[in-house]
């Protein structure tokens, strides 16, 4: 097969193999050999920004964001995720501004109120998220994981009715949701509608058989709520779908721990 030593792909993909390894020095040599080939392509520059922010090299991925914004001004979604980066590293007033401007540049975006609601969300205020995730759902409404979002504000916020509603139209959006389903048995589950929080992960799982969350989230349920052997069942069930995982043998193992040493105990 001919080589293009030209060609910018082969270490982009490269790159975007070691940056999902978490190997971030490695994979900011390979953006800057594909970007050396394609100086003008907009999605290197991010990928090597996102990867520096990833390394904690914080004032080189804003000058990377900085210069690619300076080569493309009309790239809305360049200071959308500059703003993404400032508020991870607690810089709240500039992340405000770059997710403003972007909005400015394109008023049908969707993105840069989501971010800013993710930021607001990850500071427990639930109330102004939810603002933002509105107007996010208001430049697409028919995008679920934005209700879902918004649903997600409304529960920690207190709003139960609130959030059973952005849970309903996220499914209208997209049928095949499960995990929607999985969240929403959740909220109805920690507000003490357990028959309706069933039928949703029961749901959930008929649509992803090979979904685990549901499992362990029932089986949560039931541990916290004094039924630990209802919940090996279900903590099988999620286990059987994703046995590598440690956290989930964790809390198996605890449940079977707990009901071997309730009866010794009885014995005794």
């Amino acid at each position: 097969m001919a080589v293009n030593p030209a060609a910018s792909g082969p270490y982009n993909a490269w790159g975007n193999y070691l940056y999902e390894r978490s190997e971030y020095r490695k994979a900011a040599e390979l953006y800057r050999q594909a970007i050396s080939r394609r100086p003008y392509d907009v999605t290197l520059h991010l990928n090597l920004a996102n990867d520096l922010s990833a390394a904690g090299d914080i004032p080189a991925a804003q000058r990377e964001y900085e210069e690619t914004f300076k080569a493309n001004p009309y790239e809305w979604g360049v200071l959308s995720d500059w703003g993404t980066l400032l508020a991870n590293n607690h810089m709240e007033s500039e992340a405000i501004a770059k997710w403003n401007a972007a909005a400015v540049l394109n008023p049908a975006a969707s993105e840069p109120y989501t971010e800013w609601g993710k930021y607001l969300y990850q500071q427990h205020m639930y109330i102004k998220a939810a603002e933002r995730y509105r107007q996010a759902i208001s430049r697409h409404p028919h995008d679920a994981v934005l209700h879902s979002n918004l649903a997600s504000a409304l529960s920690a916020a207190g709003d139960f009715p609130g959030a059973d509603h952005e849970y309903d139209e996220a499914l209208k959006a997209n049928p095949y949701a499960w995990g929607v389903l999985s969240d929403w048995g959740t909220l109805l589950a920690n507000n003490g509608r357990e028959t309706q929080a069933i039928v949703k992960w029961e749901a959930a799982a008929a649509l992803n058989p090979a979904a685990w969350e549901p499992y362990n989230r029932w089986g949560n349920y039931l541990y916290e709520n004094g039924d630990v052997k209802g919940s090996i069942s279900k903590y099988r069930a999620a286990v059987a779908r994703n046995p590598k995982d440690a956290v989930l043998r964790g809390n198996l193992k605890s449940a079977v721990e707990h009901v071997i040493g309730a009866r010794t105990k009885g014995k005794k």
